[in-house]
Parts: C-alpha cells; sequence; structure tokens
C-alpha cells in the first residue's frame, strides 16, 4: 500500500488532524452532517437526471428536407433566452435522438419545430418518473385520440326541417269578420278580407278555429287569442297593433305567410301546436317578444324585436333573419337552433340550454352559463364571449370574442375548428378542455391566454404572443399532437361556413437547415469539492468550485458532431493545498481523439504528461487536463484561500480555461458531450502515477488514480461494486449543482448554509429538490466579497 501523507498546513486553515495520515486506514473524522447521520442507501447525489429524447416529425416533404429540432426547459416563445438542452435535426426515416440532462425537481420540457418553411412550432412534454426514454411525435394522429377518453359530449347537429302549411288562398266557405260577427264557433274558418278596425269574441275555448287575415287589420286594444285559434296571415295581410300588447294563449298560434306582415308593441306565445309562431312572413315587435312554458318559435321569415325572453322548456328554430336590437334571454331547458342570420346585444344562456348554430350568430355579448353549445358556422360577440363550465362542440365551427372567457367548459373541435380571442383568452383556475380532432387541425388563436388548470389536446395549434407561462407543469397541459406557437405563425388554414378566418402561415420556399448546426448550450453547472477524501473536511464544500459556463457543439447532417467547445470558470479555491483539475470523457475512447485539443492556455497544464493531441497518456478514456494548480492559475504564488473569504486580499475574478476538439470524420453524437458524461476531478498534492483524485459523488476514478485508498478511513467507495467516492455514511466529496451557485464562505458548513440541504440528503433527493434556492445570504461568498 503506497504511503500518502496529509501536507502540513497551517492551523489557521487546518480541517483534519495533521498528525494523523492516510496509511492508517482505520483514522476517521467526524461526521459533518452530525453524529450518526446517514443518508438513504442507494442516494447517488445527483441533482439532474439524463432521459433520452426520441423526436419524431410529420415530414410533409417525404425526406427531402430537414426539420430542425431545438428542446429546451422553458419555453423559448415566452422566453427568448431559455436555456438550450439539445440541438439536432430530423426527417422521414431520420429522428432525433439526444441525452438530456434536466434537473431533478425539472418536470417537463419544450421541444420546439423549426419546418422546412421556417415556421415555429413548440410542444411540451412531461418527464415521466418511470422511465429514462420518451419518444416525442411531433404530430396528431387519429389512433392516439381514439384510446383517450372524449370529455365532451359530441353530437350529429341538423338544421330541423319545418313543413310549410298549404294556406295557399282563403278558404271559400270562411266567414268574414265583421263588427256584427258573434262568438267564433268551434271547427269553423274566419276570414278578414277587407280592412279591419274590431276585435273578436268567443264562445268558451273556441277549439280547431281558423281565422284568414288577407287585409288590414288594424288591432284597437290589446288582445289575448285564446286556446284552440290559429291566426293565418296570408301574403295580403297585414296586422298592425304597434302600440298593442298580443298574447296567444293555450293551444292558440300565430301563422305568417310568404309576403304577410304583423307588427306589434309586446306578444307572447304559450304553446300552440305545432309552434306559437310559425312565419315566413315579417314579424315586427317594438318591445318584447315572449314565450311561455312548452312554447315553440318557428321563423323562416324577418322577426325584429327590441328583446326576447323565455320560460323553461320552450324553443326557437330560426332559419332566416331574426334581429333583436336588446337582449335575448334563454332560461334552463331551453333549445335555440338557428340555420339563419342572429343578431342582437346581449344572449344569455342558462343551465341546461342548449344552442344549436348552423350559420351565423352575431352578438354584442355572449354570456353562457352550463349550456350545451353545438356550433358549425359561425358565433361572435363583439366585446366579450363568456362561456363558463360549458359543454361546446365545433364541427368546422368558429367562435370569436374581443375577450373570451371558457373557464371550466369542455370544448370539441372538430374537422378544422377555431376559436379566435382578439384580445384575451380567459381560462381562470376552473379547468377548461379543448379535444382537437379530424384530418384538418383546429385552431386557438388570442392575443392573451390567461388562466390555469386547463388541457389542450390533439389536432390543434394555439398562436398567442403573451400565453400563459407553463409553471411546475401542473397548472395546463398540451398533449397528443396540441402545440404552441405565436400569433400568425401556424400553418393552420381555417375556412367556415362564412369563408376563410385563418389563411395560415405559408413560410418560404422550403430549404435544408445551414450545416454544421451551432449548439450553443448556456447552462451553468458548478462544481464543488472537499479536498480531504478519503477523510471527511469541514463540508463548506469550497476546496476548490468550478462552473460550467458554455458548452458549443457543431452537427452535420447525421447529428454527428464535428467539433466541441468548452469553456469553465475556476471561480474559487478554499483549499490550502496543491490541486491540480481534469476532465474526463466517461463515453469517448482515446483513441477517438484523432486531432489535437486546442487548450486555451497551455501554461496552465504544464504538470500533465499530455500526448501529441493534448491528451492526457496512459487513459483508456479521453482526459483533458484544466490546470495543475488552482492557486496559480487564479494569480497566487501561495496555498491560501481565495474567493472563500470575505474580504481576503487575495480575491480576485474568476478564471476561464477553455479548449476545443475537432473531428475529422464526426461518429460521436451529442450524447458522447452530455453533462452527465464530463467526468470533472480535482487532484490532490501531486499529478502523478496513483494520484489522489477526488471526483463527483458517483463518477468513476480515471486509470492513473489511487484506488488503493477505496474503502478506507471514512471512503465507502468500491470498484467491484461501481461505487465511487461515496462515505460509508453514503455521504459525498463533490456534488454538481445545476445552476450558478453561490458556494459558502470558509467555516460553514453547507448545512448551516443553505437551510433545505439536509432535508434534500436526509430523503435520498425526493424532498427540497431545489434545496440551493434558500440559502443565509450572510454566509455566501457572492454577497460578502467586499
Amino acid at each position: 500500500m503506497h504511503i500518502v501523507a496529509i501536507a502540513m498546513v497551517s492551523t489557521f486553515f487546518s480541517c483534519v488532524d495533521s498528525e494523523k495520515d492516510l496509511y492508517d486506514p482505520s483514522y476517521q473524522t467526524s461526521n459533518p452532517m452530525g453524529e450518526g447521520f446517514t443518508a438513504p442507501e442507494g442516494f447517488d447525489w445527483a441533482m439532474t437526471t439524463a432521459k433520452t429524447v426520441t423526436v419524431e416529425v410529420n415530414d410533409e416533404y417525404l425526406g427531402a428536407y430537414f426539420y430542425t429540432i431545438e428542446i429546451y426547459d422553458e419555453n423559448p416563445l415566452s422566453n427568448a433566452n431559455a436555456p438550450l438542452l439539445a440541438k439536432g435535426t430530423a426527417k422521414k426515416g431520420q429522428n432525433f435522438i439526444a441525452s438530456i440532462n434536466i434537473s431533478q425537481g425539472q418536470l417537463g420540457f419544450f421541444v420546439k419545430q423549426t419546418d422546412p418553411k421556417g415556421r415555429v412550432e413548440v410542444y411540451p412534454f412531461n418527464v415521466p418518473e418511470d422511465s429514462n426514454n420518451i419518444t416525442c411525435k411531433l404530430y396528431y394522429t387519429e389512433a392516439q385520440s381514439s384510446a383517450l377518453k372524449t370529455r365532451t359530449a359530441l353530437a350529429t347537429t341538423r338544421a330541423t326541417t319545418i313543413e310549410k302549411p298549404n294556406y295557399t288562398s282563403v278558404p271559400s266557405n270562411a266567414i268574414e269578420i265583421t263588427s256584427s260577427t258573434g262568438n267564433l264557433q268551434p271547427n269553423t274558418s274566419y276570414k278578414i278580407t277587407s280592412t279591419y278596425s274590431g276585435t273578436l269574441t268567443y264562445y268558451g275555448n273556441s277549439s280547431n278555429v281558423k281565422l284568414y287575415v288577407d287585409a288590414k287589420w288594424d288591432v284597437p286594444q290589446d288582445f289575448t287569442f285564446q286556446s284552440g285559434i290559429e291566426v293565418i296571415v296570408m301574403g295580403n295581410g297585414k296586422i298592425v297593433a304597434s302600440s298593442r300588447n298580443i298574447q296567444f294563449n293555450g293551444a292558440s298560434m300565430m301563422t305568417i305567410m310568404d309576403n304577410g306582415t304583423v307588427s306589434v308593441n309586446n306578444i307572447t306565445f304559450s304553446n300552440g301546436s305545432p309552434a306559437g309562431l310559425r312565419s315566413w312572413g315579417t314579424l315586427t315587435v317594438g318591445d318584447a317578444i315572449t314565450l311561455s312554458s312548452g312554447a315553440s318559435l318557428y321563423n323562416l321569415g324577418i322577426l325584429t324585436s327590441k328583446s326576447f325572453t323565455a320560460s323553461s322548456n320552450s324553443q326557437i328554430i330560426n332559419n332566416t333573419s331574426f334581429a333583436i336590437t336588446g337582449d335575448i334571454t334563454l332560461p334552463s331547458n331551453f333549445t335555440l337552433e338557428n340555420n339563419g342570420t342572429i343578431t342582437g346585444n346581449k344572449l344569455t344562456g342558462n343551465s341546461s340550454s342548449t344552442i344549436t348554430n348552423n350559420n351565423v350568430m352575431t352578438l354584442n355579448e355572449i354570456s353562457l352559463n352550463n349550456t350545451t353549445v353545438y356550433n358549425n358556422c359561425s358565433m361572435e360577440a363583439k366585446t366579450t364571449f363568456s362561456a363558463r363550465g360549458c359543454t361546446i362542440t365545433l364541427d368546422k365551427g368558429y367562435m370569436k370574442g374581443n375577450n373570451v372567457n371558457l373557464a371550466g367548459s369542455n370544448v370539441a373541435m372538430k374537422n378544422g375548428s377555431m376559436i379566435e380571442a382578439a384580445n384575451e383568452l380567459t381560462l381562470e383556475t376552473w379547468s377548461a378542455y379543448f379535444k382537437a380532432s379530424g384530418t384538418n387541425a383546429s385552431l386557438i388563436k388570442a392575443s392573451t391566454v390567461t388562466g390555469q388548470g386547463f388541457t389542450y389536446d390533439g389536432n390543434l395549434a394555439v398562436e398567442s404572443n403573451n400565453h400563459v407561462v407553463l409553471q411546475n407543469w401542473s397548472n395546463y397541459y398540451v398533449i397528443n399532437g396540441a402545440y404552441l406557437t405565436k400569433t400568425g405563425e401556424s400553418k393552420v388554414y381555417i375556412e367556415v361556413c362564412t369563408g376563410t378566418k385563418n389563411g395560415g402561415n405559408g413560410g418560404t420556399d422550403p430549404t435544408n437547415p445551414t450545416f454544421p448546426i451551432i449548439v450553443e448550450d448556456n447552462h451553468q453547472y458548478t462544481y464543488t469539492f472537499e479536498d480531504q477524501w478519503p477523510l471527511y473536511g469541514d463540508y463548506d464544500m469550497n476546496d476548490v468550485v468550478m462552473t460550467i459556463k458554455n458548452r458549443k457543439y457543431t452537427l452535420d447532417n447525421a447529428n454527428k458532431v464535428k467539433e466541441f467547445s468548452f469553456s469553465i470558470n475556476l471561480d474559487a479555491v478554499g483549499a490550502t493545498k496543491s490541486i491540480a483539475a481534469a476532465i474526463m470523457f466517461d463515453a469517448i475512447p482515446a483513441s477517438a481523439i484523432s486531432q489535437a485539443v486546442v487548450l486555451g492556455d497551455n501554461n496552465l497544464v504544464k504538470s500533465f504528461s499530455l500526448s501529441n493531441r493534448n491528451i492526457e497518456n496512459g487513459q483508456d478514456n479521453a482526459v483533458v487536463p484544466l490546470f495543475d494548480n488552482a492557486h496559480a492559475a487564479l494569480g497566487s504564488s501561495k496555498y491560501e484561500p481565495i474567493n472563500t473569504l470575505s474580504g481576503y486580499a487575495s480575491n480576485t475574478t474568476a478564471k476561464n480555461i477553455t479548449f476545443t476538439m475537432k473531428f475529422d470524420n464526426p461518429s460521436l453524437t451529442a450524447e458522447a458531450f452530455n453533462i452527465n458524461k464530463l467526468n470533472i476531478f480535482i487532484i490532490v498534492e501531486g499529478n502523478s502515477s496513483k494520484r489522489r483524485e477526488i471526483h463527483i459523488a458517483g463518477y468513476q476514478p480515471t486509470k492513473l488514480a489511487n484506488t488503493d485508498l477505496f474503502g478506507g478511513n471514512n471512503d465507502g467507495s468500491s470498484v467491484s461494486g461501481k461505487k465511487y467516492y461515496i462515505s460509508k455514511e453514503n455521504l459525498a466529496w463533490g456534488i454538481i449543482v445545476p445552476t450558478n451557485f453561490k458556494w459558502t464562505l470558509e467555516y460553514n458548513n453547507i448545512k448551516s448554509v443553505y437551510s433545505k440541504f439536509e432535508s434534500w440528503v436526509n430523503s435520498g433527493g425526493t424532498e427540497n429538490k431545489n434545496w440551493w434556492n434558500d440559502f443565509n445570504e450572510a454566509k455566501v461568498f457572492q454577497t460578502n466579497k467586499n
């Protein structure tokens, strides 16, 4: 066994008993996490997870062009500086496969596709807990949809056919109404064929009475038609009651034939059979139309009114023009079917009412609550369109409002439907579900989208320049081919019964991306080490601090790496002994390096034995040196703390270290350069054979490391068990923090600076996964350096 003595240091900076040395493997220092503390068995100290992502595109060009694929951990549409996780190309027969590293607490990632015409689509994907392999299909298929539970009721809607009665002429046996006409008799026909200004009288409840109006009838007073009478306004007929109120009770009803006209102040229909009103002519109402419970109104002509109100279990079927200058109020269990045009101020639909629209509805405001809507053409509110808790089916349908609120609504969008909010689409905290199906994609287009708890599902594009940010991957979901893009950027073409509603982004002429593709990953990862291995240190985790600043590589059209460049800062050295550092590429054999590595500063690595390719000799894997003297790299000739004491004279700026690797015949994928394959380590007190290397917990030693020290002192490593740089209590000497980490000042155990660190360790990494966000500002270097 080699005898390695611990360097003598001043008592001011000593961390362990300098009288002891490492040839005594039984000697141990106290547990820095507390006596009796043990991290859970199997805890690997990883703060990131490696996932293999396979991206498959819907290639419209049959392999003639490449699609550019980028993977981010934030939405690049809402954050132009979103950190890039991976980048490459895909086409028919060539999926993009990438290894990405994401933080343990991160629940999802975003795949950005740029097609050969330059159009951008962004697809969010959740990270599965039970698999490290994720397949991302950037398209929708009906088979994929059919396996899902449909939350929105679907229905086939057709326009109701209303049979026109055969009232072509006045029956010859009809009795003329005059001022002297007595009570109307049952089963008798009457007529008004010349101007009349009187009223009618009844004998009880006259049944099966028909009154043909084929001239002008000036109604002199408010009048009620009793049950059993049908008033038929013929082509030459005109009922004038502009200042009167007319009511049809019970089974009484009005039929207005072609060119017949009726003008009243207020009109009420109770029920009638088959309807209280059937109109092929013109009905003009000065104030209000009212439907009592059970009444029906069939309009096949021109109907205008100031307002419309109804009781439950009544209905309207409009096949032509229904114009309301005021409000339309639909009660519960009301049915509205529109096959023509409906205009008005405000439409209000209440619980259990049903609206079927097969043509055009245009109002200033639409307010629906727990209403069922089938829209197969166009429904538009010029101001606010609110449908809360509704069940909505659009089949080549279009819905629009300046502001649209669909909180809690289940919306089925079929065969190229569209919802447009010129200003804001509000989904609030009450969940909404949008399910799009059919060969033609559907579209949601809104300047701003706010809310949470909603889902976009299926063949659906969502265009918005200001979409609510996806936070914690739980405030909304985008699944099964649905995607996000900027306003006006989607290729979705929408044409409904009224014409083209969205022309779609035609893009540029199709072309391939420029090769090589440049991939620049600016994620910052901080590597912090204790230098006393195989003994515990003081656990301030600042003996060496390095931060990866940039990884950049270029890819050819086969997604192979042509060039890799690396930038890392040496930020701090709390150690008071010689420290060197290097990086081993765990997935790259030394033989794969065919060109000399271009080192940024050869003067930093003089003690390393390098080949003519500037990689370390005697290694199976490629090992590139970073520095051989940390203190000298930071400008000090002494082994003293640098950037770990507040106001210390030797504090200085970080040293940036770079190198570049080039490949003549690219064969390596980007996965070989992934963070989890970059084995950054330090070398303590001498860079020689059988050297004392300290690696991040779980990372293997190089071929030159002294593994005789494994299992001695506090160390619990085992070569045969592939357990590296973990103590007997499962503690680490080196960790990677996936952020620009604020390291501790000297004499501060990391658990006392970061309040959630201990619970993270104690839970085996399942709790407080972002523990580095909570710290004592007085005990980190970044807030105390001056």
